[in-house]
């Protein structure tokens, strides 16, 4: 990890941020990365679900609004999300279909093989196993690979090679 001097600090740098990325890549475990560099707080966590916390903007705008449309939002699925990215269940919900669904850990660009010329990770009626590599999410030229997270056969592979995918988007769905 980039250290600082005890002088003032240049702050965040590209590299400081790839190298925390890359700590959580790989990793099947819950992980949590907290960098703090002077007024400075980068948190990154993995592997953990949290509800939805509010940005103050959006408070001011929920008390002229009626407060009606709001528990409505979450089941209103096929409308995008207005909300953060991190409001996903609504993303991955208007996909319903057979089996598991296996969603993107990040938002990024999902490719189905390792290259262009390769054949695809999965096709449908493929049986799969938990460790099995299912496609790779590339974010800011990092590849992150997706695993499919349960045994079973694939039934539905939802999103095409190179297509640019959201967090928790829907990629491909597994019945075990």
């Amino acid at each position: 990890m980039a250290k600082t001097s005890g002088k003032a600090s240049s702050g965040l740098t590209f590299d400081t941020v790839v190298e925390l990325l890359t700590m959580l890549d790989g990793s099947d475990l819950p992980t949590r990365v907290v960098y703090k560099d002077g007024p400075l707080r980068l948190e990154v966590e993995r592997g953990t679900v949290h509800a939805p916390v509010p940005a103050p903007a959006p408070a001011p705008a929920l008390v002229a609004a009626p407060p009606a449309p709001a528990p409505a939002a979450p089941a209103a699925a096929p409308a995008p999300p207005a909300a953060p990215v991190h409001d996903a269940p609504a993303v991955a919900a208007d996909s319903e279909g057979r089996g598991e669904p296996v969603t993107a850990p990040i938002a990024g660009v999902f490719y189905r093989a390792p290259s262009p010329d390769a054949p695809a990770f999965v096709e449908v009626g493929q049986q799969v196993s938990a460790d099995d590599v299912i496609g790779i999410v590339e974010v800011m030229k990092l590849m992150n690979t997706v695993r499919a997270g349960i045994t079973g056969t694939v039934v539905e592979v939802c999103v095409d090679n190179a297509e640019l995918v959201e967090f928790e988007q829907v990629l491909v769905r597994i019945e075990a």
